[in-house]
């Protein structure tokens, strides 16, 4: 399925983006993907941490291509298959 056609189901939005947005969200991905890795933290949190980086990074990849997601569907649609293979391996 194309983001075309996302746009049109309703799943995106059209965005006009900087370079500025771009970095930070990259940024916020680059901090978590290190966080995750403190000793220390529970298996669950370094996920929802991992998880968080995962999100940023597929906004920043929306906004690039000039779009945005709305809410549920990366929290319920996107990302939910990466969730449950993360759990599974983790298990």
């Amino acid at each position: 399925m194309s983001l075309q056609n996302w746009l049109n189901n309703g799943w995106l939005t059209k965005h006009q983006t900087s370079s500025q947005e771009i970095t930070a969200l990259l940024g916020v991905a680059d901090r978590d993907l290190s966080d995750c890795r403190t000793s220390g933290l529970s298996p669950d949190w370094q996920l929802n941490i991992a998880y968080n980086a995962a999100l940023q990074t597929a906004t920043a990849a929306l906004a690039a291509s000039g779009y945005r997601g709305c809410e549920r569907l990366i929290t319920t649609g996107l990302f939910n298959p990466l969730l449950i293979r993360s759990r599974q391996m983790s298990a």
